[in-house]
């Protein structure tokens, strides 16, 4: 996988990006572990890692491998998670040839791609679920509460 480097800095009196391509970003502070892909011209702040990704590597395949990481035993034991570029340069990754990263890379945005369409659906019904409750709620409070022996009470 390769060099992670950080670079902060002011973005006002920056001139030029600090690197342009396909980057597999690591937090730094805060949300250390929700890596994320980024492809063109970027820089980072002092709360981000960047990767260089090498010719046998796949992006993908490394953000699916980065996801897996236990973050929480590289970060310090301060009010606000950090974890020092040292620490994550511990971390290992295994590169297979780039046809098997390219397959499980597909693998892993096809499932994916199920799961967040799900997802999706859930959050659908959770909507749907609200508006019923409050007109339940609504009917109850204005109309009464319907019974055996009474349908419309008041």
């Amino acid at each position: 996988m390769a060099q992670v480097g950080w670079r902060g800095g002011e973005f006002k009196r920056s001139s030029n990006y600090l690197y342009d391509g396909i980057s597999v970003l690591f937090g730094r502070k805060g949300t250390i572990d929700k890596s994320l892909i980024v492809n063109g011209k970027f820089w980072t702040v002092d709360t981000m890692f960047y990767s260089v990704i090498f010719e046998n590597s796949i992006a993908e395949y490394i953000h699916g491998q980065a996801i897996l990481f236990p973050y929480d035993l590289l970060s310090t034991n301060t009010a606000l998670p950090s974890m020092v570029q040292e620490d994550l340069l511990q971390l290992g990754f295994v590169i297979p040839p780039v046809d098997e990263q390219q397959k499980i890379a597909n693998f892993l945005d096809h499932e994916t791609a199920k799961i967040d369409t799900l997802i999706a659906k859930q959050e659908k019904l959770i909507a749907l679920l609200k508006e019923k409750r409050q007109a339940v709620i609504s009917h109850a409070v204005t109309r009464g509460i319907p019974n055996k022996e009474q349908p419309n009470a008041p």
